[in-house]
């Protein structure tokens, strides 16, 4: 897409549906959906941007559609006006031809039950998992990093709240006891995001303290464990409220304490886990406080960790998840 009103567009005209852009597209997996071979006992959408396809899929198959909810608000909310409008609208209207949705948070849940008047007996919740596999193998931290660092997992933009993270640090090293305080920053970027990457380094620049932070471009999952295993903490003090956190998942699995913003997913998760801290969102102050705790305090750290492992291995098992999405399908297949 080159501009806003393409994008709008192009999202109106998916959620048209039968009727829009995609017309032939939608017969051809229809035909090939109702082939013998191929016919299914139910569809499922990945998320609600894809509604517009369920009333032609159920009516042409004659088989239930689930709905993926996914943190799709924060995408309709930038478009532009009449698109915003107009595609909210739309989902509320075609979101009659779901017969179930799943979200991936309560708050999710709650937030688009209100958002499109569904009822409470078409929403389920089943929370992303991990592979255990993968974080099994991955040991927690034999001891909290000798020098304190926080870490930062997610896009390097100012909706993450990266810059609010970097006036956190700021503050933090003016403490004597955390002179030695590290940042490390991990996470994809977009080309937009250069110039406010480029602004955060000049103000760690204009500081002297551009030495002490690290950006870290790419990695594999190998390199994201170990980088999650020198942290003292990780922060992603997300400006809005969220769907789901999988950092919190990640870093907790590594025994990595959190501190996130009390919004969104997070209360859930921190209650799920006893992983973490809350802190106000948007408050630069009450962030730097809520980190400290766990920069000056090893045993801290370490304990809080430690529970928030245990509880994702326990509670956030992608096998669980695969059950539980399975359990509600077999709910609805008649």
């Amino acid at each position: 897409m080159t501009n806003a009103r393409e994008l709008g567009e192009a999202t109106i005209s998916m959620l048209a549906g039968e009727h829009g852009r995609q017309k032939k597209e939608l017969e051809r997996l229809i035909e090939w959906l109702s082939a013998q071979d191929n016919k299914p006992d139910i569809v499922c959408l990945s998320n609600i941007l894809l509604v517009g396809l369920a009333g032609n899929i159920k009516e042409e198959l004659g088989v239930p559609v689930v709905c993926m909810l996914q943190d799709e608000d924060g995408f309709l909310d930038s478009l532009d006006s009449p698109y915003e409008e107009q595609a909210w609208q739309m989902i509320s209207d075609r979101a009659a031809d779901v017969d179930t949705f799943i979200s991936v948070s309560r708050y999710y849940a709650d937030f688009m039950q209100q958002k499109l008047q569904l009822e409470a007996d078409r929403m389920h919740v089943v929370y992303i998992g991990i592979s255990l596999d993968t974080h099994k193998a991955n040991q927690p931290r034999d001891a909290v990093p000798k020098v304190p660092t926080i870490g930062f997992l997610s896009r390097m933009c100012s909706d993450k709240g990266l810059d609010m993270l970097v006036d956190a640090f700021i503050m933090l090293k003016k403490y004597e006891n955390l002179k030695d305080l590290k940042l490390k920053i991990a996470g994809g970027k977009r080309a937009d995001d250069e110039e406010f990457i480029t602004q955060i380094k000049r103000k760690l620049e204009s500081f002297h303290l551009n030495h002490d932070v690290e950006f870290l471009h790419s990695f594999d999952q190998t390199t994201k464990l170990e980088f999650l295993r020198t942290l003292s903490v990780l922060s992603v003090p997300e400006k809005q409220p969220v769907a789901y956190g999988l950092y919190v998942l990640e870093a907790l699995s590594a025994g990595v304490p959190v501190v996130q913003p009390a919004s969104g997913v997070f209360p859930e998760l921190l209650e799920m886990t006893n992983g973490g801290v809350l802190f106000e969102p948007n408050n630069t102050g009450a962030l730097a406080k809520a980190l400290e705790m766990f920069l000056i305090n090893s045993d801290y750290s370490r304990n809080i960790g430690e529970k928030g492992r245990t509880a994702v291995l326990e509670k956030f098992n992608i096998e669980q998840t695969a059950e539980e999405i399975v359990r509600i399908y077999k709910g609805i297949v008649h």
